[in-house]
């Protein structure tokens, strides 16, 4: 869909209801947005919603409790999940078998989902009040391990990668059969607390927050898996970074991930960010993406507004670049799936005054950077 089609959607917009999902900040090792799904309960069952970490970096949705397997009306698979993330950080994943049965969230319904439940994990989110993880990402992340070759999994063996199906999200497979435009906005007001974001579905991605005026892109879309990006250059006041490893429908090194809190960001341009912080210069830091059309789109940040601790530097030995948290507390984005793009609205500049980070908060069990997976090299 281009342009002037979601511009025509936005000047049809009424107050009606829309299909949407209420999302909740909070913080897990940084801001984190939250939402609650409850699967289908069993005769004589009641099953209290789950409330699972939102994640563009992943695709799977895993239920933490083990117990929901006696709770819910399902159909066991043939498959076992197996995920692993945080690359170059704190090892963190999970097993768990693949079920298929009815999920809800807020006023969506999804219909035969497959998903999972958790039966052994290591720093998955599965306490502060976080209770598993809803990977909203593409197919391509969602990969199933046939029963009769996985034996056991703890947190100093890898996932079996041999014989993988790659199983639909839950999301996307209800998006994608709904015949609709297949579009998910996610809105963020930029503060922390009960239903200070939203999912919303298809047409209803255009709405309230959608302002045709301000839209920045639309950007290029990748699908290796993530919501991946191409980066072309990153600008911090009048000095200007490129050459990254960042073709992002290509190699998928490059990805806008709500289950990081921070922008990771090549440790150069931290450091020079830092530094303007310090000495109080007024600054932007602008990340240039490829658009639609191949031509370059600033997505822009106040410097001060960011703050030093939304900006983490990669390792050496890491090119990924990620636009986490951060980019939602500026931007109202709206993918579209079947146009391969991402558009950007900016938020009111009173509504991005601030990011609540913690200062030196540590989670035990933080995951940071964020729960992607990490990028396949050929």
């Amino acid at each position: 869909m281009r342009n002037v089609q979601l511009a025509a959607l936005a000047s049809a917009f009424t107050a009606t209801a829309s299909l949407s999902v209420p999302l909740h900040a909070t913080f897990w090792g940084g801001p984190r947005l939250l939402v609650d799904v409850a699967p289908e309960a069993a005769t004589g069952k009641q099953v209290a919603s789950q409330r699972l970490l939102l994640d563009t970096g992943s695709s799977t949705l895993a239920f933490c409790e083990q117990g929901l397997l006696q709770q819910t009306l399902y159909e066991m698979t043939d498959y076992v999940s197996c995920n692993a993330y945080n690359p170059g950080g704190n090892y963190t994943g999970y097993w768990g078998p693949f079920v298929v049965g009815d999920l809800t969230a807020g006023n969506l319904s999804m219909h035969n989902s497959t998903y999972s439940v958790m039966a052994n994990q290591v720093g998955m989110p599965c306490s502060d009040g976080v209770e598993g993880i809803f990977g909203i990402a593409f197919q391509q992340l969602d990969a199933g391990v046939p029963v009769e070759s996985f034996s056991n999994w703890n947190d100093t063996a890898s996932c079996p990668i041999k014989n993988e199906t790659f199983l639909p999200p839950p999301l996307l497979h209800q998006l994608q059969a709904s015949g609709g435009v297949e579009m998910l906005g996610i809105y963020w007001s930029g503060d922390l607390g009960e239903e200070q974001a939203r999912l919303y579905i298809d047409e209803d991605a255009v709405n309230e927050h959608y302002d045709a005026e301000s839209v920045v892109g639309p950007v290029a879309l990748g699908e290796l898996g993530w919501f991946d990006v191409n980066i072309q250059k990153i600008s911090v006041g009048d000095e200007e970074f490129v050459g990254f490893n960042c073709t992002g429908r290509a190699i998928g090194q490059c990805t806008v991930d709500t289950g990081t809190p921070t922008l990771f960001l090549p440790q150069a341009v931290v450091n020079h960010s830092s530094q303007l912080l310090e000495q109080g210069e007024s600054a932007n830091l602008t990340i240039w993406l490829e658009g639609a059309s191949g031509e370059a789109v600033p997505v822009s940040f106040d410097l001060a507004a960011l703050g030093n601790n939304s900006l983490e530097g990669n390792s050496q030995d890491s090119s990924d670049i990620i636009l986490g948290m951060p980019l939602w507390a500026f931007y109202y984005t709206v993918f579209n799936i079947t146009g391969h793009s991402v558009s950007l609205i900016p938020h009111p500049i009173e509504a991005a005054a601030a990011i609540p980070v913690a200062q030196d908060f540590v989670a035990e069990n933080d995951p940071s950077p964020g729960l992607e997976e990490p990028p396949v090299h050929v």
